[in-house]
């Protein structure tokens, strides 16, 4: 595939400068690399009612205890952006109880993302 639009103009510059310029970003910007999605196992039962506190349906629901259910979350640093909580009902057989994306997060994939890794992991 040729990397010019095919005209002499464009030809004759693809020739006279092998090497152009990279372009650069404007002063004042920076650019921000994101460290990679993790997908990890969240212990922590007050950050999981937290997230749960958050669900738009109005009814506020929580977690007594971590024993009786399996909590994933998608995490970028320490935040977490998704969060799927699994309940076990044999050994062939999971349930998942709730699937909750936050907010500013929403419609990015997170959720998609998260199921695609349970479903590896279990």
């Amino acid at each position: 595939m040729q990397k010019y639009c095919g005209c002499v103009f464009s030809e004759e510059s693809r020739y006279n400068n092998p090497n152009p310029p990279k372009p650069e970003l404007p002063t004042g910007f920076k650019l921000i690399k994101r460290s990679p999605l993790e997908v990890k196992k969240i212990a922590d039962i007050e950050i999981v009612n937290k997230i749960l506190q958050e669900k738009d349906n109005g009814k506020p629901a929580q977690i007594a205890n971590l024993e009786d259910f399996d909590i994933y979350g998608i995490k970028i640093e320490d935040e977490i952006l998704s969060l799927a909580i699994i309940s076990h009902i044999s050994t062939k057989e999971v349930e998942i109880k709730e699937l909750i994306t936050r907010k500013e997060y929403r419609h990015q994939g997170f959720g998609t993302k998260l199921l695609k890794q349970i479903v590896r992991k279990l």
